[in-house]
């Protein structure tokens, strides 16, 4: 999913091991962070870890992004990070976000409530909502 939001918002991904990075500056830009303290200081709160990797890993993102070798304060994110820039940050790539998070919701109940349906073998209508009966 990161690699398709990455083509459609901009940033460049790259996937090692199943696992999909991207650069966090270059995330916190697209999404109008100054720059990546107001990020980090959102994933500290969230208790997101922002990844730890070995050394053939951190090559190749360093390679990737074409970064220094000796750029030591490089930081690479993964899906979390994408998605909780989205949810707070401050420019209208952000409504993007949003409107994403919901649809997905959305499917994910509707998909639930067709689980269950199927479930219990029937097949009459099942109203999905929220809990507070809005939706």
């Amino acid at each position: 999913m990161m690699a398709k939001k990455g083509d459609a918002f901009g940033f460049p991904t790259i996937e090692i091991y199943g696992v999909v990075y991207t650069h966090m500056g270059m995330l916190s830009k697209i999404f109008g962070y100054a720059d990546i303290t107001g990020l980090s200081k959102l994933m500290d709160a969230y208790s997101v870890s922002i990844g730890w990797y070995g050394v053939e890993v951190s090559t190749r993102l360093r390679e990737m992004f074409n970064l220094s070798p000796k750029n030591s304060k490089a930081t690479f994110v993964t899906w979390d990070t994408f998605l909780i820039a989205g949810m707070y940050g401050q420019n209208s790539e952000v409504q993007k976000v949003k409107l994403y998070l919901l649809k997905a919701e959305r499917a994910f109940r509707i998909g639930m409530a067709n689980e269950s349906c199927h479930c219990k073998g029937r097949m009459d209508g099942v109203s999905v909502s929220s809990p507070e009966g809005k939706g």
